[in-house]
């Protein structure tokens, strides 16, 4: 569709049985709240499981950083080359 002025997009809105993105059909209202209800219900999930797994990783990135630092250093002996077994 090809919105020429403000107007226009206005009037296509109220031929098309839309005020400010609402239907103002009753049916089709309550299908739209139904249909708002279920997208929330499909997001919420989503956004939590992203949630838990940077939570996980944080605490999996504090563990190995302490475990690295509680690791013994290796000493090599005098004049062995580091890569030698």
């Amino acid at each position: 569709m090809l919105i020429l002025c403000p107007g226009q997009a206005a009037d296509n809105r109220q031929k098309a049985g839309v005020s400010n993105g609402i239907l103002l059909d009753p049916a089709g209202a309550v299908q739209q709240t139904w249909q708002e209800l279920e997208n929330q219900r499909q997001r919420q999930p989503g956004s939590m499981a992203y949630s838990d797994v940077f939570w996980l990783c944080a605490i999996l990135g504090v563990t190995l950083v302490v475990l690295v630092l509680l690791m013994k250093r290796s000493v090599a002996e005098t004049g062995e080359h580091i890569g030698a077994e």
